[in-house]
């Protein structure tokens, strides 16, 4: 049986699929199997999988996206830790090695994850080659930080199968933040522990799932839905749960602000006024930030006219 099971979701990544198995394939820890499920692609990318032969376990499906590949995968897999790889990104050999002897340091830790590299679709780094992922403040508040902010590429993450079994599969309806759910669900029962090192490679290309959802606002709204999964984990009969659902509110009032804003910036006024306002529902102190008060009032006027403008300046002098 081995230590490790990489899994690859594959899609339409022709291009980019040969790179990411042989950075698995490169790996100067050996432990491990790599099973990499074929989400239906057309462009070439099953043919590419079949000629690594049995250094891989192939498994094609209709598709169903990203995290319903990787669930079955997971399913599909024996390893005592899971390691997610996508088939446009890549590792640096030693990143299972790196990752592994973390574990064997930190054996109460769930999960591990390093830094990763950005890079174009032709390999050249973007941003002057600093990495992308960062240490938590407090690591002992992993949890609560993750509520805020996804700080764990997915591609360096590797967490025990074990994790899996106590917290659930990814979360299929999540299309932008199914990976972020998932360490906010690991966190809430084990330590995650962070690798000063970038050992893997993210790359972002014009047809990368994640920058076309990033453009749509998905993500913001699933941050929504991940922050009300997590309030009600905690239950509000006791002083750390009553602690933990205010602090969740708070980032909650955030992000419902920030979509509005974000649907505010392209124009989808109409669905902007809905965020802002629930927000404002939250937290009626809102309106005294300026800001906030600008958008709701023009966006009011906008669309109700000047009933729009009345009805701002009522809620004005009420707060």
């Amino acid at each position: 049986m081995p230590k490790v099971s990489i899994i690859t979701a594959a899609y339409n990544h022709v291009r980019f699929i040969r790179q990411s198995v042989e950075s698995a394939q490169g790996q100067t820890y050996r432990d491990f199997e790599h099973i990499v499920v074929d989400d239906g692609s057309s462009d070439g990318t099953a043919d590419v999988l079949k000629s690594f032969g049995d250094q891989i376990t192939y498994i094609r499906q209709e598709n169903r996206g990203a995290h319903a590949a990787i669930n079955r995968g997971i399913r599909r897999s024996s390893g005592e830790y899971i390691a997610i790889l996508d088939s446009d990104d890549a590792w640096l050999p030693n990143k299972l090695e790196r990752q592994m002897q973390a574990f064997e340091e930190h054996p109460e830790a769930g999960l591990v994850y390093a830094q990763a590299y950005i890079v174009d679709d032709e390999g050249h780094f973007i941003n002057n080659g600093e990495p992308g992922g960062k240490p938590f403040a407090n690591p002992q508040r992993a949890f609560h930080e993750l509520l805020r902010e996804n700080c764990i590429p997915v591609l360096t993450a590797v967490f025990r199968r074990a994790c899996i079994e106590q917290v659930g599969f990814f979360n299929e309806a999540l299309k932008a933040t199914s990976d972020w759910d998932m360490w906010i669900r690991i966190a809430a029962k084990w330590p995650i522990i962070f690798v000063s090192d970038a050992l893997a490679l993210y790359r972002i290309h014009e047809n990368s799932t994640w920058q076309a959802l990033m453009k749509t606002g998905r993500v913001n709204k699933e941050h929504l839905l991940i922050l009300e999964n997590a309030a009600a984990a905690f239950p509000a009969s006791t002083a750390e749960g009553i602690k933990s659902r205010e602090n969740i509110g708070a980032i909650f009032r955030h992000t419902a602000v920030r979509t509005g804003y974000g649907l505010w910036y392209r124009h989808q006024y109409s669905k902007a006024i809905g965020y802002l306002l629930f927000a404002l529902r939250l937290h009626p102190m809102l309106l005294k930030d300026a800001l906030f008060a600008l958008r709701l009032r023009f966006i009011a006027k906008l669309i109700l006219g000047e009933r729009g403008t009345k009805i701002f300046g009522d809620m004005k002098r009420i707060f």
